[in-house]
């Protein structure tokens, strides 16, 4: 969150791992080779990662001015992947749309209309729903 707020940057040396750790763990348990806990299925963490992803590429090429760079795209993979494993189809979609929701509050407070980091928004966005979802589930 630091790199993307200070300097509009999320270097490949914090994404690209993250990526690979959960799209590597999805595969992993969809080939029987690691035990999987919970009720949501590794096709379905893996197809959360993706959407996110394509939703931040997508959104990218048709709104030019609000793009999301490289960088949050790949931590749109992991977490996309991350909010499914919690909650499926409805984490990932809320998890999108409070990141977008955070980041227009932010880009609102600090007056900015471009350049507003998206990472921060997205990480927080993905903490707040599962965070939710754990605490609902352990009542």
């Amino acid at each position: 969150m630091w790199f993307d707020a200070n300097k509009s940057l999320i270097p490949n040396i914090l994404s690209l791992p993250a990526v690979a750790v959960t799209w590597g763990s999805c595969g992993l348990i969809g080939l029987g080779l690691v035990d999987h806990v919970g009720t949501i299925d590794h096709s379905a963490q893996v197809l959360g990662g993706l959407a996110w992803w394509l939703i931040v590429v997508a959104s990218g090429g048709i709104f030019r001015r609000h793009a999301a760079g490289a960088g949050d795209a790949k931590l749109a993979g992991s977490l996309g992947v991350l909010a499914a494993s919690c909650g499926g189809v409805m984490a990932v979609f809320f998890s999108v749309m409070m990141s977008g929701l955070l980041a227009a509050l932010y880009a609102a407070a600090v007056g900015r209309r471009r350049d507003v980091p998206q990472g921060p928004a997205m990480v927080m966005a993905t903490t707040l729903v599962t965070m939710y979802l754990f605490a609902e589930n352990s009542l």
